[in-house]
């Protein structure tokens, strides 16, 4: 099993299709701990320089640090799971209500089991509500029109970077495009890997989260 991982991380052999909830729950968190950390750590490594080492021994710098990392995570979950909501309803337009609420339990569900005290549990319940809403509210013409996808990562990457306002200032252009190249490799990735018309399936049902 460990040979077959290391032929597919260098590309030897093709990774593994996602064909059901509990691959996609797996895929969908790594993907976007994947894009939090690279755009979060290496912006911040760059930023500090020399100084970077020495950031890591500072305690309320951690503290800051590992608030951003939970926001910006949590964003990028958010981006993901929509950009996989409007892949599952392209050719297929039924039942986007069930799609709708089961995209919200792979929300919860994901970010209850991150076991975690970075941020407070008022927190997360805040972070919850608001990505319920957005979904609920969400339209399906605007998502198959006109929906800007990947974008609220960006905006979390630059709102919660623990930098002074005036360094996110002059960055935030290149603190986006950062991030959007990330999403580049991720999104080949999930088009490649995700078996779209079985998820799509899955979607449709009452409840797949237990």
């Amino acid at each position: 099993m460990k040979l077959k991982k290391f032929f597919q991380k260098i590309g030897f052999i093709e990774k593994d299709k996602v064909n059901n909830v509990n691959q996609l729950i797996d895929f969908i968190h790594s993907q976007s701990a994947y894009v939090m950390q690279i755009s979060l750590y290496e912006y911040i490594k760059t930023r500090a320089g020399t100084q970077y080492p020495t950031l890591f021994e500072n305690e309320i710098y951690l503290k800051s640090m590992k608030i951003a990392r939970w926001h910006i995570y949590s964003g990028c979950l958010s981006d993901i799971l929509i950009y996989l909501l409007y892949q599952t309803c392209e050719n297929n337009y039924e039942n986007f209500r069930a799609k709708k609420k089961n995209i919200i339990s792979i929300f919860k569900k994901i970010t209850k089991s991150n076991n975690q005290n970075d941020i407070s549990l008022e927190k997360i319940s805040e972070i919850l509500k608001n990505f319920s809403s957005k979904i609920n509210n969400l339209k399906l013409k605007e998502l198959m029109d006109n929906y800007l996808f990947f974008q609220h990562s960006s905006e979390m990457f630059v709102k919660w970077a623990p930098v002074a306002d005036e360094f996110k200032r002059l960055d935030k252009e290149i603190m986006i495009n950062s991030i959007s190249f990330r999403w580049i490799g991720v999104k080949r990735e999930l088009n490649k890997r995700v078996n779209f018309y079985q998820i799509s399936k899955d979607l449709e049902k009452g409840s797949i989260i237990e």
